[in-house]
């Protein structure tokens, strides 16, 4: 079996005229970062998965920070990885002062291998 690859182009087409008006309302606001528009995301957002709050940020890296420290990882602590996570995570770690640990990954699922992880937990480890 195929997995088709998404369309944008298609989705464009589809909704055209929608995104046409709200990328042209946006552009014409001239508030790019925390305006209204960001602010309605953020409750939009929010609203979509059942949250009492959204947030906004501008990357991936951004975002994992935010959840480190949401979850009390800090200076000193260890977090084990997967080694094919790329550097976002392993460089959002060392910004808080935490130490990436890497942990074998499952060769039928390409995941983080919890038999390995097991062997990987110290008293520093969240």
């Amino acid at each position: 079996m195929t997995v088709p690859f998404g369309d944008p182009l298609r989705q464009y087409n589809a909704m055209q005229p929608e995104i046409d008006a709200a990328a042209s309302n946006f552009f014409r606001s001239g508030s790019y970062m925390l305006g209204l528009h960001v602010q309605a995301f953020e409750r939009e957002w929010a609203r979509a998965v059942g949250g009492a709050h959204g947030v906004g940020v501008g990357n991936g890296t951004d975002a994992l920070l935010l959840a480190l420290r949401a979850a009390g990882v800090g200076p000193g602590d260890e977090v084990i990885t997967v080694p094919n996570a790329a550097g976002y995570t392993a460089f959002a770690l060392r910004i808080i002062g935490a130490c990436p640990v890497y942990a074998d990954v499952d060769p039928q699922r390409w995941t983080l291998d919890p038999a390995d992880v097991v062997h990987r937990i110290t008293p520093r480890t969240k």
